[in-house]
């Protein structure tokens, strides 16, 4: 409206200067470019234009409570997400808005955001960093998979409904919880089913995880849990934790590391297991990149174990989008 009245006065402003010219111009012509003008504004602020949808994406830090949650570090952090996101061709629709569920693991109430593309398409659970569940990164990424028409989760490995896995000492309390591989591997499982609730294609089901959301991907996997076509692992704080179960060999997993990535030093156990396992296993490792790559704001990070890579965090997604299509695709 705000926007509407400042172009009315500003076109006021301009016949008046054009003086006796403008009474010149017929009434039913200055009708027709008024509802003109008026239609493009509506238009412009409900984001219908093709290609210009993205500058609506509205990201911000939040305030701390649980109807609005802290979705990062800072303020700076939160700008550079959203510059990111705006400037993500993949959201050429409208941006889903996220819709929190509540879903419990072993008595523990947990909190995903939920972004439902269409309904019975195919389901994808991400699973989050140290940082906690609330995360405009994990935000961004959801939306753009939302508009590709999938079922998005976004886990809660924590019981953080507020944000405040961006405290440190909150943070690392719950990571210790997640030390116990029964509760971690709980967790993770619980969140599958939240999703499942949610009504996805039950039979094209995958999971993503950051840091150590990659690590709960695989320890997903070496539950046994049957039920993912595909799990992806983007600098996964992974090890080589044992078996509960055969592991299931019809999922396809790929990891993406960066050769620098302090926090996985030993690529090569990894490599090792899955193919003691016989897993469909793809590993593809990055040079240069720090733990961290894939996220714009690391850049803002002063620990040198993390930083940006855009070069890498853009091949990174290309390749994650790659491995859950082949995944989803009816066999041939």
């Amino acid at each position: 409206l705000g926007v509407a009245r400042r172009c009315a006065a500003s076109v006021s402003t301009l016949l008046e200067r054009m003086g006796k010219f403008a009474s010149t111009i017929p009434a039913w012509w200055r009708g027709w470019v008024w509802g003109y003008v008026l239609c493009a504004l509506m238009v412009e602020a409900v984001g219908l234009v093709p290609g210009r949808a993205s500058q609506k994406i509205a990201m911000s830090m939040g305030s701390g409570t649980a109807a609005d949650p802290r979705l990062a570090r800072d303020e700076a952090w939160a700008r550079a997400i959203e510059a990111a996101a705006r400037a993500d061709r993949s959201l050429a629709g409208a941006a889903t808005a996220a819709r929190y569920v509540r879903y419990q693991a072993d008595g523990v109430e947990l909190v995903g955001a939920a972004f439902v593309g269409a309904t019975g398409g195919p389901g994808v659970v991400l699973y989050h960093t140290a940082a906690g569940p609330r995360d405009l990164f994990l935000h961004w990424k959801a939306q753009t998979l939302a508009a590709k028409g999938l079922v998005v989760l976004v886990a809660d490995l924590y019981g953080d409904p507020r944000g405040q896995g961006w405290d440190p000492d909150f943070a690392a309390a719950k990571r210790a919880e997640l030390a116990d591989l029964r509760v971690l591997r709980a967790r993770a499982s619980a969140a599958l089913d939240a999703l499942l609730a949610l009504k996805p294609d039950p039979t094209r089901l995958a999971a993503m995880g950051w840091c150590l959301g990659g690590r709960a991907v695989i320890e997903l996997l070496k539950s046994g849990d049957p039920r993912l076509r595909a799990a992806v692992s983007f600098h996964g704080v992974l090890d080589d934790s044992p078996l509960d179960a055969p592991f299931p060999a019809t999922t396809r997993i790929l990891a993406l590391h960066g050769d620098r990535d302090p926090f996985v030093p030993r690529l090569d156990h990894l490599r090792a297991q899955m193919r003691h396992l016989h897993a469909s296993f793809d590993l593809l490792v990055f040079a240069n990149a720090t733990h961290g790559f894939t996220n714009p704001a690391q850049a803002l990070n002063t620990k040198p174990e993390f930083d940006y890579d855009h070069r890498a965090a853009t091949l990174a997604w290309r390749y994650a989008e790659a491995h859950l299509a082949d995944a989803f695709a009816p066999p041939t």
